[in-house]
């Protein structure tokens, strides 16, 4: 029996998994994951709106926006028509391009694209990187809302 019907690979790699951690490593491995994401999670909360979550966090999965400056605060009825919708690709690009992490988003429900952080492996993360590469999102959010307004008044 496998996890994913016919993907032996993958229980093959759970099975070394907990030969190498043990199930206390693997539980260690896993709570350093949720810890994460409630780092993650009280920083979004106490960002004075810079940061703003998308849905309640579920497990290791945070989904958020970041908030330009120019942007702030997020209107309450939010669609894919407001211009928080384009910052997060041009934030990922950016962040993409310097080499510092690569962070999914998506739009879904109608809501402008997010960012969706899952925290699956944490054996080399602290949440100093965290706060660092939140640092570096605040840093090329900044710019993309340049960016924007620029195009913005480009179109007109």
């Amino acid at each position: 029996k496998t996890i994913q019907c016919g993907r032996k690979a993958d229980m093959f790699k759970l099975w070394l998994l907990f030969k190498s951690l043990g199930a206390e490593g693997c539980a260690a491995s896993v709570d350093r994951c949720y810890a994460l994401a409630a780092h993650l999670a009280s920083r979004i909360r106490t960002s004075d709106g810079a940061l703003a979550l998308a849905y309640p966090t579920s497990c290791t999965n945070v989904c958020f926006w970041y908030v330009p400056t120019s942007m702030r605060p997020l209107p309450a009825g939010l669609t894919v028509d407001h211009p928080v919708h384009r910052v997060a690709p041009k934030i990922k690009a950016a962040l993409q391009r310097a080499g510092k992490t690569m962070i999914g988003f998506q739009s879904i429900n109608g809501l402008p694209n997010f960012f969706r952080w899952v925290f699956s492996s944490a054996a080399n993360v602290s949440t100093g990187h965290v706060d660092d590469v939140l640092a570096a999102i605040a840093d090329y959010g900044e710019k993309a809302a340049l960016e924007i307004a620029e195009e913005d008044a480009g179109a007109k």
